[in-house]
């Protein structure tokens, strides 16, 4: 090694150091230490400045389907973001075209599952980065660990980029099939299960293996894995019998649902809405763990929480007594957004139509957000008052929706669709 190489060693290790103390604080620190060093960084260093910011976006509230709007926006607004992008790009291309050596020297290939993971979580679509990415991690694809191979996948399907890479996705679907029992960890296995299913992969001997393997660890899989699954199944998967049977397994005799934390929890409760699952006498026992999380809940898991069990009010099935969720809704009725607000009140209506305190709550707040209210939340919200118990709060509440409804452009249709509703209120307001 010349004095030079250790000079620029030494430098990017520094670099390196100075972007992982800047994550300990946020985003913008990390992307404060990129506007200083951008043009001495190299691919492990930008990588490694995309991979911190993408991290402390997803930390804790976005779950794995991306950032969390607010800490996308603030990384999105900081000058030196657009930079770090086109720095990423420009270097993934110089390595695609070097020979083996130098390429290592500008981007290492393992470095495009990091940027990649990363670009997926800040939900950035650079069609051009992802075919550069996926050209150079192909052929080493065998180098990378179990964890690159999986999250790479991962990258794609959530970027709805799977179509740009056919010979990266068919390459990670051999390593799999491949695998050697116990390779791979249940995170990254159900991972791909998403991915595979997302992607509408036609692989069914892969995913069968998949949902095996997974089978066997069911009763251990932990609550994000649970939840991979359940997404998966909400849409259209292979080997959906054995993978359901793997969720009701971990639900119904593991103790999955007492280590869930609240995001899980609400992740795990939309997934079960959005793909109409079936899981006999799950509802009845989610009730306790709603319960123990409902003061760590904020407004998106009530609202997810409550409509998932009023979805399947009315088919038979035992539901739990979710008043307290209503009890920490009625306290925090300020802190929701409209969407967050219909919904709650929708699914109350069904679930819990006569507790005391929650529509009044809901009646006061609304008034304030009317003209945020899109058709479907002020349609929501009409039919949960026309049902709730608290006579008083729907009179008010109606009075105002009803106004708000008739001012809108489309208010012809509205006024066919809750003509009743309208006329009722009319009459017991006049």
């Amino acid at each position: 090694m010349t004095v030079m190489n250790a000079d620029v060693l030494k430098q990017r290790k520094r670099i390196n150091r100075k972007l992982t103390q800047a994550a300990n604080a946020n985003a913008s620190a990390v992307l404060n230490v990129v506007a200083e060093e951008l043009s001495l960084m190299n691919g492990v260093n930008t990588a490694t400045a995309l991979h911190r910011i993408a991290r402390h976006c997803v930390k804790g509230e976005a779950g794995p389907d991306g950032a969390a709007p607010e800490a996308k926006k603030e990384v999105e607004a900081h000058p030196a973001f657009g930079a770090l992008l086109r720095t990423v790009e420009q270097q993934a291309e110089m390595s695609l075209l070097a020979d083996h050596d130098v390429a290592e020297e500008i981007l290492p290939a393992q470095c495009a599952s990091i940027i990649a993971w990363s670009l997926a979580c800040l939900d950035v679509h650079n069609d051009r980065l992802m075919v550069i990415l996926a050209t150079l991690a192909q052929p080493r694809l065998h180098e990378f660990k179990f964890y690159e191979v999986t999250n790479m996948l991962w990258a794609y399907a959530k970027l709805r980029a799977v179509g740009l890479a056919p010979q990266l996705i068919s390459t990670i679907a051999q390593r799999l099939q491949q695998r050697r029992p116990g390779e791979y960890k249940a995170h990254c296995l159900s991972l791909a299960v998403w991915a595979f299913a997302e992607a509408h992969w036609p692989d069914e001997a892969l995913m069968s293996s998949l949902a095996e393997e997974l089978a066997k660890q069911a009763e251990s899989l932990q609550p994000q894995e649970i939840c991979n699954i359940c997404w998966a199944l909400a849409g259209r998967v292979q080997s959906r019998a054995a993978l359901h049977e793997t969720v009701y397994c971990a639900l119904m005799q593991g103790d999955v649902l007492r280590r869930c934390k609240a995001e899980e929890f609400s992740n795990f409760m939309l997934a079960v809405t959005a793909g109409h699952l079936n899981f006999p006498g799950f509802f009845a026992k989610v009730g306790a763990t709603a319960v123990r999380l409902a003061k760590s809940m904020k407004p998106k898991h009530i609202a997810s929480t409550l409509s998932a069990v009023s979805a399947v009010s009315g088919r038979g099935q035992s539901l739990p007594d979710l008043s307290s969720l209503l009890d920490v809704a009625t306290e925090q009725v300020f802190q929701f957004q409209p969407h967050e607000l219909a919904a709650t009140a929708k699914a109350a209506a069904k679930l819990r139509p006569d507790h005391p305190g929650f529509f009044k709550a809901c009646s006061t707040n609304l008034v304030l957000k009317l003209s945020e209210l899109s058709v479907e939340n002020l349609s929501d919200l009409i039919d949960a008052f026309t049902h709730c118990s608290d006579v008083q709060a729907s009179n008010w509440a109606m009075y105002w929706l009803l106004n708000e409804r008739q001012r809108r452009p489309d208010s012809a249709a509205f006024r066919r669709r809750h003509g009743s509703a309208a006329a009722s209120t009319a009459a017991s307001t006049g």
